[in-house]
């Protein structure tokens, strides 16, 4: 399954807000720094999709806000 997400770091509050320009809108805690915010994105979906991490893998975006995510469903 492939999504498009828009990443929000530095939020109050984690988890999906909602939609934005046709994306899954998502907000983490985590810095967008060190990858820290990708990290936090990828362990929210897994548990979300109830997946392991390592069947999420980001596409296109590794340094953007608008990320296109692959997840493999077992």
């Amino acid at each position: 399954m492939i999504i498009k997400v828009h990443l929000m770091p530095n939020a109050k509050h984690e988890g999906i807000v909602g939609k934005y320009n046709g994306m899954i809108k998502i907000a983490v805690r985590a810095p967008a720094v060190d990858n820290k915010a990708n990290e936090a994105l990828i362990k929210l979906l897994s548990k979300h999709y109830s997946v392991s991490k390592s069947s999420i893998h980001i596409i296109k975006g590794n340094i953007s806000r608008d990320k296109t995510i692959e997840i493999i469903e077992k």
